[in-house]
């Protein structure tokens, strides 16, 4: 027998498995938060959970820890009452502390959670002619190359995907809003831009300093939040933002523990199995027979380390002849040689999986998303190059 160490590093899951598999309330019950112990107040309108920022600055509720979820859920298992939202002892606090390892997945919960819910209350402020406006301005966009989803129709914006909020969210909606003026006001846009800042920054950081500087943002965006959006918003997924950052600290930027990754993947796991007996047996039986079907020798060994030049009929002349005459002092000093009838031009070169494209590129539209760099082995260093080359010495 032998036996086996493994570190759990961590679990993601969206707010509804979160709750399932820590045996936690749902969102639209009470001490829903997997944090801290913010009891939640009851919306008499809506008839739904409120997690108001008032009530949570105003009583700084104290933080949840395993120790604490182990105790609440060994007094529900005796009295057969929920105790601090806890139903009982879930199989993960054997392996994990819920608290900290079982974290909020910010593709759900700031995209698909709380940016639709902005959008709707936009719409609410726009009219037909704004609305028009808004598709004009996505219909013109010139995204870099490797953006393969492009939001469109913003009455669609509910059947959006993961990745067309993402684009949004992070990328137009504020120059998009800061157009829409005066429909939509200053407090709304200067209310919006603290969120953005605050997600950009957490998705991606250089340095823990950064996060720190994050919290004035959240509670400030959590402060004015009802002023304008109402106190009705005021749900689980608002309130679980001013948490993000400590779950940064422990496990790192927001874009390295997402579901984006295998969301994608869910979906096709889920078309393999039926009914509700052995699910996994069906899902692991269909996909080893989907994937022998299909193999082909699409990847090779060198994959990772594959480097060759691209050539295919999107090489702009006009480039070429616009500086030929550069380009061939530039040869000369670089080569010590002059170009002859040899020589042949491309303008992409692949580099393992990565794909990289000069302004020589026909397709590249507005965007020079990487210029190729031409080793000179005589100066020691790279000199970037609106062209890649090769010579029949090379072949």
């Amino acid at each position: 027998v032998q036996y086996f160490e493994v570190d759990v590093q961590l679990v993601v899951a969206d707010l509804p498995g979160r709750a399932k598999i820590s045996c936690l309330n749902g969102h639209s019950g009470f001490y829903a938060c997997g944090n801290c112990l913010l009891e939640g107040i009851r919306c008499l309108h809506h008839q739904h959970t409120l997690y108001t920022w008032l009530h949570y600055s105003r009583i700084e509720p104290d933080l949840r820890t395993q120790y604490h979820i182990d105790a609440c859920a060994l007094q529900a298992e005796l009295s057969g009452k929920k105790y601090y939202g806890v139903h009982r002892s879930s199989p993960l606090s054997r392996v994990l502390s819920i608290p900290d390892q079982c974290v909020y997945d910010y593709f759900h919960l700031i995209f698909e959670g709380h940016t639709i819910m902005l959008l709707k209350e936009w719409k609410l402020l726009l009219k037909q002619i704004n609305i028009a406006y808004i598709d004009d301005l996505l219909n013109n966009v010139d995204y870099p190359h490797d953006f393969h989803r492009k939001p469109k129709n913003f009455n669609s914006f509910q059947q959006w995907k993961g990745s067309d909020l993402r684009t949004f969210f992070l990328y137009l909606a504020l120059p998009l809003i800061i157009r829409l003026q005066p429909a939509l006001s200053n407090k709304l846009i200067y209310h919006f831009s603290l969120i953005l800042v605050y997600v950009r920054t957490l998705r991606y950081f250089q340095n823990h300093r950064q996060i720190n500087h994050m919290k004035m943002f959240i509670n400030e965006y959590l402060k004015m939040f009802s002023s304008i959006y109402g106190r009705c918003r005021e749900l689980l997924s608002t309130h679980i933002l001013v948490h993000l950052p400590q779950q940064c600290i422990r496990h790192g930027a927001l874009s390295f523990h997402s579901m984006f990754p295998f969301e994608s993947q869910l979906h096709y796991l889920r078309k393999l199995a039926h009914g509700t007996n052995s699910l996994a047996q069906q899902v692991a039986f269909w996909y080893t027979v989907d994937k022998r079907l299909n193999m082909t020798n699409k990847y090779t060994i060198d994959l990772l380390t594959l480097q060759q030049l691209r050539h295919d009929p999107f090489f702009d002349e006009d480039v070429r002849i616009r500086y030929q005459g550069k380009f061939r002092h530039a040869f000369y000093l670089f080569f010590d040689q002059t170009i002859d009838s040899s020589l042949e031009y491309a303008s992409r070169l692949q580099f393992g999986i990565q794909l990289y494209h000069s302004l020589s590129y026909s397709r590249k539209k507005n965007t020079a998303s990487y210029r190729i760099c031409v080793p000179n082995r005589r100066y020691n260093q790279d000199i970037s190059s609106t062209f890649s080359q090769r010579t029949t010495t090379h072949q």
